[in-house]
């Protein structure tokens, strides 16, 4: 939050409740985002950033409602620009749950959470803060963010933080296995039971993918435990749709067991799929066990969209007199959906 007074030659900005118990340099890398930080330190030592009238070391630890004089000239350099204005409107429809710390959304496939796209496609997350801005306890150095991956082109749940206290809970739930993450998958071929995928992946930074490790000496060091669980919930001609449940949170974790245990899904070129109408793998559901004090269970899920059904159908062959009972609403049934959570959950490498 930014109060401006003059006073001589500095102005005034306003610690939030974010802010609270940060240090001050952290605060003014994000409150000052065009100095770099070698500048704000020789301003720190030049005085030329006082806390509540006093000088005081990049380590120093700002309270909420604290006053930061900053020089109006370091002010006018440092302070960000207006961006290129940001519609919000598209995350209204996407909202699952909100609260005073998270924001859960269910994002369609295609949106990019973070960064840039060369495809001109708006980040989720400029969208998020554009839908937040005004709204809750504003901040100096804390801006909502994603608190955890989703590919570009997988769909479903993704939260964002709200409060720097919820981002703090939610990344202790993760870090902590207390929060439990199942998704819709179209996997290639006949998945019949369940099954538990252990191998060790590597990430493959210049080619962008992640790999089974070949147990080779030289990925030893580089190789990450990873875990995935897969159990049938309707099952086609060649292909099932499956819900799958991450023990670990490796990037393209399903993607990658997926293909090396020959269900490379359809669509998903990158790791062995036939077609080109892009893969189905969506974020359905998630759990945290047992409640955080500050985010409560944090139980909620994300449907499927009517032309993701549709998708499913179409790849699974089922038409017709096939269907009898086994279409995808069954499948994906309240009852049917427990009964497999419970297969994954009570399932052991």
């Amino acid at each position: 939050m930014r109060e401006y007074r003059m006073a001589r030659r500095f102005e005034t900005i306003t610690a939030g409740g974010n802010d609270d118990g940060r240090r001050i340099d952290a605060v003014l890398r994000r409150a000052l985002p065009r100095l770099p930080l070698s500048r704000i330190y020789r301003a720190l030592r030049a005085g030329d950033i006082r806390l509540e009238g006093s000088r005081v070391k990049p380590g120093t630890r700002v309270g909420a409602g604290a006053a930061i004089e900053v020089s109006a000239r370091l002010l006018a350099d440092g302070a960000a620009g207006e961006g290129p204005a940001v519609d919000p409107a598209p995350v209204h429809a996407m909202v699952v749950a909100r609260t005073g710390h998270l924001l859960v959304l269910n994002k369609p496939a295609g949106i990019p959470v973070q960064g840039g796209s060369n495809l001109g496609t708006q980040p989720l997350d400029e969208m998020v803060r554009a839908y937040l801005a005004g709204s809750g306890e504003r901040s100096l150095s804390f801006r909502p963010g994603p608190l955890h991956r989703l590919d570009r082109n997988t769909s479903g749940l993704v939260v964002f933080s709200v409060s720097l206290e919820g981002a703090r809970h939610f990344s202790d739930a993760l870090r902590s296995g207390r929060l439990r993450k199942y998704y819709l998958a179209l996997l290639g071929g006949r998945l019949t039971d369940t099954e538990v995928w252990s191998e060790p992946l590597v990430r493959d930074e210049p080619r962008r993918l992640t790999r089974v490790s070949t147990g080779a000496s030289a990925e030893q060091s580089t190789a990450l435990a990873a875990e995935t669980r897969a159990t049938p919930l309707l099952v086609g001609r060649d292909a099932t749709l499956a819900l799958c449940r991450l023990i670990t949170g490796r990037a393209h974790q399903i993607r990658a067991h997926a293909a090396a245990h020959g269900h490379s899904l359809p669509g998903d070129r990158k790791y062995g799929g036939a077609g080109s109408d892009g893969y189905l793998l969506h974020a359905f559901r998630m759990e945290l066990v047992p409640p955080d004090p500050l985010l409560g269970d944090l139980s909620c899920s994300a449907p499927l969209g009517a032309g993701q059904r549709e998708q499913v159908s179409t790849l699974l062959g089922l038409s017709g007199r096939e269907l009898q009972g086994r279409d995808v609403n069954a499948a994906l049934s309240r009852s049917a959906i427990e009964t497999a959570v419970r297969r994954l959950d009570s399932a052991a490498p």
